[in-house]
C-alpha cells in the first residue's frame, strides 16, 4: 500500500481495532493518527501512551481535547439493541498496570457520528436531526487540522522512505491487541516456517528402496561363514572382509589383510580408514535373511552380501572375489559380474 494509503487506514474510524492493532505494530510514524484515532480502543491507547513518544504525547493530548469539547458528554452507541456509554478511560482505569489483566470486552464497534433510524421495509439509515452541530463542526474541522499538521511533521522532509517498510521501529514491544494479547506478530510466519521444515524433512526420509517386512532389526551382523562382518548406524555401513581374492586386479583393496567397505546416504566406495568391523557378539544372519537398522539394509546371500540405504539407493556388494558400488538401489550379490 502506498504511504497515502497507510495514511488514511490509520485515520479512519471505520478501520478495525485488529488492522489498527497491526499498523501500530509495524509502522511507528503512524501512531500519532492512530492516537487521534476515535476508534482506537483503549488497550491500545494505553499502550501507545506508554511509548512515550513526543508526537504521540501530542496526539493523545489532542484526542483528550476533542472529546472533552463534545456537547453532552459522553456519546451513547447502540449494539445489538443494548444501549452502553462509549467514552475514554477515566485517570483510574488509565493507571492501572496495562498487562496485568485482560480486555473483557465484546468485540470494538465503531461509533457512528450521528444516531441513526431505520424506516420501511428496505432498512434505508437516515440521519436524524440534530439540534446543534456547530461544536461538532468546529472539533471535526480542528482534529483535520491538526492531522494535517502531523503527517506534515512526520513525513515532511528528512527520510522520505516509504512507512511500508517499517522502518524506523525503536520498541521491541507488540502493540496491545484487541484482546490484549501478547504473542508476537510473526508467531503464525514461524509456525508455517516450522510446518514447512518439517514436511520437508519427512519426504526427505521417504523409503524408495526397503527391505522386506520380514528382516531383522540389527545394528551388528556376520555371514553364516564368519567371513564377513557389518555394523549398521544412522550415519552409514560398514562392512569387513577378512578373506579375500579379488578376481579383478583393477580392484583395490586395504593390503593383504582384512578389507572394509562403506556405505552413508550419499557416497560408497573402499574405506581403508574405517575401523575393522569384527564378527565378536555380532548376530549371524543366515542365507536368504535381510537386517535393517533406521535407513541402512543388508542382504545375506551364499554368493556374498549388499548393503545399501533405503532412501537413496546408495550402496555396495562384496564377495570373496570383488565388490561392486551402485548409487541406484541394492544389488542383487546372486548378479555379481564374478559369478
Amino acid at each position: 500500500m502506498s504511504r497515502e494509503e497507510l495514511e488514511a487506514e490509520a485515520a479512519s474510524p471505520s478501520t478495525t481495532p485488529t488492522r489498527l492493532q497491526e499498523l501500530a505494530n509495524s509502522y511507528p510514524k503512524l501512531r500519532p493518527l492512530i492516537a487521534m484515532n476515535p476508534a482506537t480502543y483503549p488497550a491500545l491507547v494505553k499502550w501507545l501512551a506508554d511509548l512515550n513518544d513526543p508526537a504521540i504525547n501530542v496526539a493523545l493530548a489532542q484526542r483528550t481535547a476533542a472529546t472533552s469539547s463534545s456537547p453532552g458528554g459522553p456519546r451513547r452507541v447502540s449494539v445489538m439493541g443494548r444501549s452502553d456509554e462509549a467514552s475514554l478511560p477515566t485517570a483510574a482505569a488509565s493507571a492501572r498496570p496495562f498487562a496485568s489483566e485482560p480486555m473483557q470486552t465484546a468485540e470494538p464497534v465503531a461509533e457512528p457520528s450521528q444516531p441513526s433510524t431505520q424506516t420501511g421495509e428496505l432498512g434505508i439509515a437516515q440521519q436524524a436531526a440534530n439540534p446543534n452541530r456547530t461544536p461538532l463542526i468546529i472539533v471535526g474541522v480542528l482534529l483535520a487540522v491538526i492531522a494535517v499538521t502531523l503527517m506534515a511533521l512526520l513525513f515532511g522532509g528528512g527520510n522520505q522512505s516509504d512507512p511500508a517498510d517499517g522502518a524506523g521501529q525503536s520498541d521491541s514491544t507488540a502493540a496491545a491487541s484487541p484482546e490484549d494479547q501478547g504473542d508476537a506478530p510473526d508467531s503464525q510466519d514461524e509456525a508455517v516456517d516450522n510446518s514447512q521444515d518439517s514436511a520437508a524433512e519427512d519426504a526427505d526420509e521417504i523409503i524408495a528402496y526397503p527391505a522386506p517386512d520380514t528382516a531383522l532389526v540389527s545394528d551388528h551382523f556376520v555371514s553364516p561363514s564368519g567371513n564377513i562382518a557389518c555394523k549398521l548406524g544412522s550415519e552409514g555401513v560398514t562392512c569387513t572382509i577378512n578373506a579375500h581374492a579379488f578376481a579383478d586386479p583393477a580392484l583395490p583393496s586395504c593390503g593383504a589383510g582384512p578389507t572394509s567397505l562403506t556405505a552413508t546416504r550419499a557416497t560408497a566406495d573402499l574405506d581403508c580408514s574405517a575401523a575393522q568391523v569384527s564378527g565378536s557378539g555380532a548376530t549371524s544372519l543366515a542365507y536368504g535373511d535381510y537386517a535393517t537398522y533406521e535407513t541402512f539394509a543388508c542382504r545375506s546371500t551364499e554368493s556374498g552380501i549388499a548393503c545399501w540405504n533405503m532412501v537413496s539407493g546408495v550402496g555396495f556388494g562384496i564377495a570373496r572375489d570383488g565388490y561392486q558400488i551402485s548409487l541406484t538401489g541394492p544389488i542383487d550379490p546372486n548378479n555379481f559380474p564374478w559369478n
